[in-house]
């Protein structure tokens, strides 16, 4: 009877790796697997470990010349006999539940022709660096290399697969590029199966050919190899060369991304950055540099010229100063935007990432970076072709979000791809989301975790035109026992700006759909980009299965959502003196504490006025609440609100937002409303735009509190002002706790 697994394992003099290997094949929890070893003529003793163990392992042993390891896995997968095949080498162990889980994934997902888990790096004692999850898979990412599917951590299904699992033997390394595009080519993305579970560890040493500088000449060879076969086979002959050029330039940014990771020499890293630019654009092209290190530049046209390119480079005189350097040629920015076929922006001081920018040189490359991208954004009206934009060492703030900005992204320490335009029609979003603290990924979608609350996703941070857009939501989950109160929340925001927060309440996963339209104005910055983040306020199961964007052909301007009439007692949290009712209004207790504070959120500028809905147990013009409006320990608005106030309809605050509050513009906003003793209901907070801001400065002093007159309140209750409403200097006491809970809030929660 067939095993359920074959394991492949290609070795060659590895006795200095291989126990470790072993070891882990030996400690695996479902035994029922075949060892198929293929050994490339080993002399350092490799033969003999595997002879030992071949005593506790059902070893079948092959040993003999190859050509790679391209033509050991292709002799291995020939010999497998298993239902589930995995291959791996000597500088790669599997975790010992490795084949438990791969039993439990295909168990539920029988049909899938692979399952996939994570796999994680080491050093040589052990010590886990890093980890590599995959966030999805479809070909063109896969062509271009932007997604690599780890072979060690992938099952395949050899019952499903039959003869289309092998390996290609023409080229020495990179199999897996070929059979992962083929695969692809000839079967839905739904059949293959990725999850967020460590399946095995490797070495990143130089005992892996990814860890060695001189290899990545061999393997971008290889894969260009084997992508051209790929091409030959599946695609038409019209639509080969577009899409050949566009893989190309991916695999050699790949090895550059990978070639920064290992911290390679510079000189190595710009060959294949200039030979990605290379492969979509003409020998003449046109490369402007934007940097401050004249070492890096000097670097950069040995490299050019090297290469064949006589164009000088074109480099930032505003952010590299001094002498020009041979072979570049100082201009503006402007000339350059007007002259450049191609960016390369730099986010270090020196060679290396290490080498960090001081605070003013982070500003300039920030600045020039965005002056490129608007420059980017232009180019489409003037029906101009977009450019590549390449950004290195970007792993530090701001830098990290700079990035988000280019259409293609790698995981780490360097970026690169077109700042395109919005693709046309519905654009399905949910495998660029990033998982939260309180999210997981499970296949295409993602999961709330069970018992905890946060968010459990954020992304895609994608830039958009302005117009008008539809957020359409997928999301389900069992929140029978939950009163009307929201469940969760959907934000979306622009930059660092709210443009919308939609409660979630049990209601909305009932019917499986939330739909949201939002308007992104000219007065956005257009350098920033677009984000959607669930998080859950209760314990709920809930699952996100799509999130589409959509422009609609409607051009009916807005200010916000958030401003325009919304009641915002929906997304506010519930204080000491609060307590919200099954229909979703708060019960005021007798108390000196807050009610209701939050949402956090940041509006547009501009004048508002914010509308209390209440009611008390008494009628008179006793002061019973305090609606203040808060931001960063300063108040934009302070009312006291008597009873009498509260139910003709009056208790209001209006408050202003200016755009220059701080150097990244305006603030977020809390209303905070506090007990005065008395007890009653809050009903609604109501926030609306009423114009444009008018005051020189939004910040207004603290009022002196008002005579109290508590007839009708409690003889039980505090005092009005509570411990929460002692001023420390220009804050309360509650203030500040407020703040520490948010800035918790926003460690936890991502």
């Amino acid at each position: 009877m067939a095993p359920r697994f074959s394991i492949v394992l290609a070795v060659r003099n590895a006795a200095h790796l291989l126990p470790v290997a072993l070891e882990a094949l030996q400690r695996q929890t479902f035994q029922d697997f075949e060892v198929v070893v293929v050994d490339g003529l080993s002399t350092d003793g490799t033969l003999d470990l595997l002879t030992e163990a071949s005593r506790s392992l059902p070893i079948k042993l092959v040993s003999e010349r190859d050509n790679g390891i391209s033509d050991a896995y292709a002799k291995g997968l020939r010999r497998a006999t298993g239902d589930l095949v995995i291959m791996t080498s000597a500088d790669e162990r599997l975790d010992p539940q490795a084949l438990s889980v791969a039993n439990r994934w295909f168990a539920d997902a029988p049909e899938a022709i692979v399952c996939c888990g994570r796999t994680d790096f080491s050093d040589a004692a052990g010590t886990i660096t890093r980890g590599y999850t995959v966030p999805r898979f479809d070909l063109e990412s896969h062509l271009n290399c932007e997604v690599v599917l780890p072979v060690s951590a992938s099952f395949f299904n050899r019952l499903r697969l039959g003869e289309d699992l092998r390996m290609d033997a023409s080229a020495p390394t990179c199999p897996d590029y070929e059979l992962w595009g083929r695969l692809a080519f000839t079967h839905p993305k739904e059949l293959f199966k990725l999850y967020d579970v460590r399946i095995a560890t490797a070495l990143a040493t130089r005992d892996s050919m990814s860890f060695r500088a001189e290899s990545f000449d061999p393997l971008t060879r290889d894969k260009a190899a084997h992508l051209d076969r790929l091409l030959e086979t599946f695609v038409a002959a019209p639509d080969r060369d577009q899409l050949r050029k566009h893989s190309l330039a991916g695999i050699h940014m790949w090895a550059a991304q990978q070639l920064i990771a290992i911290g390679a020499d510079y000189p190595d890293i710009f060959k294949h950055c200039i030979k990605a630019l290379s492969a979509e654009l003409p020998q003449d092209m046109v490369l402007a540099w934007n940097g401050v290190s004249r070492k890096t530049l000097e670097t950069l046209v040995g490299v050019w010229q090297s290469l064949g390119f006589g164009q000088p480079i074109l480099a930032d005189k505003a952010l590299l100063v001094g002498d020009p350097v041979a072979g570049a040629e100082m201009i503006d920015a402007q000339q350059m935007h007007e002259r450049a076929d191609a960016f390369i922006f730099d986010c270090a001081a020196g060679d290396g990432a290490a080498s960090r920018l001081r605070p003013g040189q982070q500003s300039a490359i920030c600045a020039a970076f965005f002056d490129t991208v608007r420059a980017e954004r232009a180019r489409p009206s003037a029906k101009a072709a977009p450019r590549r934009i390449i950004c290195m060492n970007a792993i530090d703030p701001p830098f990290e979000t700079l990035t988000r900005h280019i259409g293609a992204a790698f995981a780490t320490r360097l970026r690169h791809g077109f700042v395109l335009p919005p693709a046309g029609g519905k654009q399905e979003w949910i495998a660029d989301l990033e998982v939260g603290v309180a999210g997981v990924r499970q296949g295409e979608s993602i999961h709330a975790k069970p018992g905890q609350t946060g968010v459990v996703c954020h992304g895609p941070y994608r830039p958009l035109f302005p117009g008008h857009y539809r957020f359409d939501v997928r999301i389900t989950g069992d929140a029978a026992a939950t009163p009307a109160a929201p469940v969760a929340l959907l934000e979306l925001k622009w930059g660092q700006r709210s443009l919308d927060f939609t409660p979630i309440r049990a209601s909305d996963l009932k019917a499986g759909r939330i739909v949201t339209d939002v308007w992104i104005g000219e007065q956005l910055d257009l350098a920033d980009c677009i984000q959607a983040i669930v998080q859950t306020r209760v314990p709920v199961p809930l699952r996100l299965d799509s999130l589409t964007c959509e422009r609609l052909e409607s051009a009916s301007a807005s200010h916000g959502k958030l401003g325009d009439g919304v009641d915002w007692l929906d997304l506010l949290g519930i204080g000491p003196a609060g307590q919200r009712r099954a229909d979703n209004k708060v019960d005021v207790k007798a108390s000196g504490e807050f009610v209701v504070f939050g949402p956090y959120l940041t509006l547009p500028a501009g004048r508002y006025e914010c509308l209390i809905g209440a009611s008390a147990v008494i009628a008179d013009q006793t002061p019973f609440l305090t609606l203040e409006v808060f931001s960063n320990g300063r108040y934009r608005a302070v009312t006291f609100i008597t009873a009498a106030a509260a139910q003709a309809g009056d208790a209001r605050a209006e408050f202003e937002v200016h755009e220059d509050e701080t150097p990244g513009g305006a603030i977020r906003v809390e209303l905070r409303v506090l007990a005065r003793g008395v007890e009653g209901v809050l009903d609604s907070a109501v926030v609306r735009r009423i114009g444009d801001a008018q005051l020189q400065s939004p910040w207004v002093e603290y009022p002196e509190h008002p005579a109290e007159q508590r007839s009708g309140a409690s003889p039980d209750a505090p005092p009005p002002r509570g411990l929460l409403s002692v001023r420390v200097g220009r804050r309360t006491v509650g203030s500040i706790l407020a703040g520490v809970k948010r800035r918790a809030e926003q460690i936890l929660g991502g």
